[in-house]
């Protein structure tokens, strides 16, 4: 084939220009379209600087351990795994028959405790008397001595007699000097007070606390659910043998849920406690929550960690912190259930305005700072 030879004129010839018809129309389609798209922007600027959200939230409640108080045997178990649970409900129960020996050998010992004291105040009582008698015997010899000491100085008196009166009554003062002696050490025990309440001797209370050990000791043999929840990890078995403080299983509460949102730091600029909030559960997309900020964590969660960061190196990026902030949970009756570890969607209502006119002032401040700061010398 031979080649097509393309002339000069051909290859300067200029496209054809569209009509002027055309070019009418476009302007004429075109020119709302530019106050369209300011009166958006506008909209978009004060509307959207009031709702912060973020996605990086949790629903959160407390798991309580539930531990054993006393050791032995498990002799009963009353729930199953994943099972609902009300405050005060038995859990599980551990064989109460050495607590029961513990309790009667307890109350033994108190009972007997208390007889001693009661031993103690008959005896104050019983020395009191032997005082009195002692007393009375001490005076009978003080007089015969007394006599015959008169009739040995008239020389009417006998010396066997009278060395037998100077003894009955050495005797009689020791007698007397014993039984106060006995009597002072049995008000020591009594703690000064002869008219002690038995219970309140401190055998006795020693005693009280015991057997109050005791009883609760038997009582701790029944486990009871500390609040409402869900039961979890159970993996006990009857006649199985539990040490103190070993944990058995868990209580996932359901009485007291509330959300952890970890916002950026640079969004908790407007956000105050008490603020209305919604979220929204990925399981149910179609049922919003309400809520309300209820704290604001004093601190990032990094500085919470096991080993906190450290920026005094020489390289640094600056990364954006997250703080944890919760939200009370509005519940209603009929509204699905919510599970601790689910993710759901925030929403907080700042009730922060922003204008058109607010941030031509801000700019018009800017400016006026930065000509003082950078260009004083200028008049404009």
């Amino acid at each position: 084939m031979e080649p097509v030879e393309v002339t000069k004129k051909e290859e300067e010839a200029p496209a054809p220009k569209p009509s002027t018809l055309r070019k009418w129309i476009r302007r004429i389609l075109l020119a709302p379209l530019i106050p369209l798209l300011v009166i958006v922007g506008v909209w978009i600027y004060e509307n959207t600087g009031r709702i912060v959200s973020t996605e990086n939230a949790y629903v959160k409640t407390n798991i309580t351990p539930i531990t054993t108080i006393v050791s032995g045997p498990v002799a009963e178990i009353a729930v199953k795994e994943n099972q609902l649970v009300k405050t005060g409900d038995l859990l599980f129960r551990i064989n109460p028959d050495q607590y029961v020996y513990a309790l009667e050998a307890a109350e033994a010992e108190l009972a007997a405790a208390q007889i001693a004291v009661d031993e103690l105040k008959s005896d104050f009582r019983q020395y009191a008397v032997e005082l009195n008698e002692a007393g009375e015997r001490m005076r009978f010899n003080q007089l015969k001595f007394d006599r015959q000491k008169t009739l040995e100085a008239k020389n009417f008196g006998r010396k066997v007699l009278m060395e037998e009166a100077h003894y009955n009554l050495a005797a009689a003062r020791q007698h007397e000097k014993a039984i106060r002696e006995r009597q002072r050490k049995a008000l020591i025990s009594l703690q000064g007070n002869p008219n002690l309440p038995v219970d309140e001797h401190p055998s006795v209370k020693e005693k009280i606390a015991l057997r109050n050990r005791a009883a609760a000791n038997l009582n701790d043999t029944r486990i009871y659910a500390p609040a409402d929840g869900i039961v979890s990890n159970v993996h006990l078995r009857t006649s199985e043998y539990l040490e103190e403080g070993d944990p058995v299983f868990s209580l996932v509460e359901t009485s007291n849920m509330w959300i952890e949102a970890n916002l950026k730091e640079t969004q908790l600029t407007h956000i105050e406690l008490g603020q209305d909030a919604e979220f929204i559960a990925d399981s149910y997309p179609d049922v919003i929550w309400k809520s309300q900020v209820m704290t604001i964590s004093p601190a990032t969660g990094a500085e919470f960690a096991l080993l906190p960061p450290q920026n005094a190196s020489g390289n640094w990026v600056k990364v954006v912190q997250r703080l944890p902030v919760r939200f009370v949970i509005d519940r209603k009756e009929g509204m699905p259930e919510l599970r601790a570890g689910m993710t759901v969607t925030v929403s907080i209502d700042t009730k922060r305005e922003r204008t058109i006119e607010g941030l031509w002032q801000e700019t018009v401040a800017n400016y006026h700072d930065l000509k003082a700061k950078y260009f004083p010398e200028l008049s404009f």
